[in-house]
């Protein structure tokens, strides 16, 4: 077998210099979802918060049927 680099980090997995696991790069799909006017809705906001966040691994794996 042949060790593989470890890629622990989703967003350096997207960059080019990760190592891909497919042909056509890391990125399973992309799915865009458009509802309503985002421009709108940002203008007549009375705040903005922008941010990374994040979630355990886990609450995308539950096995129950309850996600937390």
């Amino acid at each position: 077998f042949e060790p593989l680099e470890v890629v622990a980090d989703a967003e350096y997995a997207l960059t080019d210099s990760a190592p891909k696991l497919h042909p056509d790069g890391n990125l399973h799909s992309h799915v865009k979802i458009n509802n309503g006017n985002i421009e709108k809705a940002f203008e007549e906001a009375d705040i903005i918060v922008e941010n990374t966040f994040y979630s355990p691994r886990q609450m995308h794996a539950f096995i129950e049927t309850e996600g937390g």
